[in-house]
Parts: structure tokens; sequence; C-alpha cells
């Protein structure tokens, strides 16, 4: 019998590369993974954030700017947030 296996996680670093790119060890791992998500989830409430009511029921989705990626890239000192749109 085949086991099920996620495409995505099976692929990874073959067709499709990683959404974050940094090293850490120990503790600082899930900090700095904990922020990724922070810093996705802000980047996406920011863009998508319309005050104006909409009469097309096709634009209340959740993505509202066209967002289709978001790479997060770290350094010592310095991250570096990629946004890729529409």
């Amino acid at each position: 019998m085949g086991r099920k296996v996620n495409p995505i996680g099976f692929r990874l670093g073959i067709i499709k590369e990683h959404k974050s790119r940094w090293f850490a060890a120990g503790k600082q791992y899930t900090e700095q993974l904990d922020e990724d998500r922070n810093i996705r989830a802000m980047v996406f409430d920011a863009l998508n954030k319309d005050d104006r009511p909409s009469r097309d029921s096709r634009q209340n989705s959740k993505n509202k700017a066209g967002i289709s990626n978001i790479e997060i890239e770290r350094q010592p000192n310095q991250v570096h947030v990629i946004i890729d749109t529409a």
C-alpha cells in the first residue's frame, strides 16, 4: 500500500522554493518562525485593508491586494521581505 504525501512538501527545494530563507538554531528557530508568521499576517492585513463597502461579492475575498507570494530572507542584522503581486 502506498502512502499519501503532501505534493508541496515532497517537491520543496526541487520544483518549488522555500518561502523563507534563513538559519537559526534552538530557541531562535521558533522565535523567528513565529515572527515570519506575524510578518505575513501584518502584510496581508495592511494591504487588504479597505474601509469602503464593496458591492461586488468577488472583491470580498481574503486577498484583495493580489498578493501571490511573500518571501522572507534574513541576514544577521537585516530582514528582507519580498512581496509578489498580480
